[in-house]
């Protein structure tokens, strides 16, 4: 999984929204936001389905960017 400064750092590189980066790096902030409520209401289920997403949105990111 990318760091939240990861994905500032790559936000402010590939500001965007309309490029397939820019649009996973919406998708990631959104999956955070979901995890920050979910833990808020005590959804345990819900917050584990988030960083299921968010792992594999990280995953698509970093082979979009060329990395592994």
């Amino acid at each position: 999984m990318l760091t939240d400064s990861e994905i500032f750092d790559l936000s402010n590189r590939y500001p965007d929204q309309e490029s397939k980066v820019g649009s996973l790096l919406s998708l990631v902030r959104s999956i955070r936001r979901y995890q920050k409520v979910c833990l808020e209401r005590r959804d345990f289920w819900g917050f584990d389905f988030g960083r299921m997403l968010d792992r594999f949105v990280c995953d698509r990111l970093r082979a979009e960017l060329g990395e592994s």
